[in-house]
């Protein structure tokens, strides 16, 4: 898909090594807990808004740990994207919003610059 091939033709970053050795994980969680479901962000949970990746051995968090819990990691995180989604408060749809936007604008200038 479109993360995929954002990711792979990045050279600053050296995607295919990255891609390869990294996980793709959803930030809001795709099986959320019901004392934490958010009805808000389910529709947009496997949306490209609610991605990033990490280094394997940066993904030391369960796959439905709320973004709180893994905000340790965001912020731990080589990667500036992930720094950057640390920043954030809480993760909300706007949050999403704007992360998609992000993501679609860097794949822009990648592939029309």
């Amino acid at each position: 898909g479109l993360f995929d091939t954002l990711l792979l033709t990045l050279p600053l970053f050296r995607c295919t090594e990255l891609v390869q050795n990294s996980n793709r994980i959803p930030i809001y969680p795709q099986n959320a807990e019901k004392t934490f479901l958010d009805s808000n962000l389910e529709p947009l949970k496997n949306t490209l808004g609610n991605l990033t990746i990490l280094d394997p051995a940066q993904n030391t968090y369960g796959g439905n740990d709320t973004f709180v819990q893994k905000k340790p990691i965001y912020q731990a995180s080589s990667m500036l994207l992930n720094r950057d989604i640390a920043v954030q408060t809480n993760w909300t749809q706007q949050e999403i919003i704007n992360h998609k936007i992000l993501l679609i604008d860097v794949a822009l200038k990648v592939f029309y610059p």
